[in-house]
């Protein structure tokens, strides 16, 4: 695992946590577990089939988001 991989999974991951954490707290808690799945999404495989449900889902309200996020795919 190279350092920036690590780096993206720990960012995710606490990007994720902060949202779960909003979800009772004030802020954006949803908005916030969706980013962090979509900086997960390159390199955990369950990030990404749950951002994938996601987008099927919900693909229709912001498409111009989801685009984004895929055409940021490396």
């Amino acid at each position: 695992m190279d350092l920036v991989r690590a780096a993206r999974i720990v960012a995710g991951v606490a990007v994720v946590g902060a949202g779960a954490a909003m979800m009772v707290l004030p802020g954006p808690g949803i908005l916030t577990v969706v980013a962090g799945l979509m900086v997960l999404e390159r390199d955990v495989p369950v990030a990404r089939k749950a951002l994938g449900a996601l987008r099927e889902r919900f693909g229709h309200l912001a498409p111009s988001v989801f685009r984004a996020a895929r055409s940021t795919d490396g």
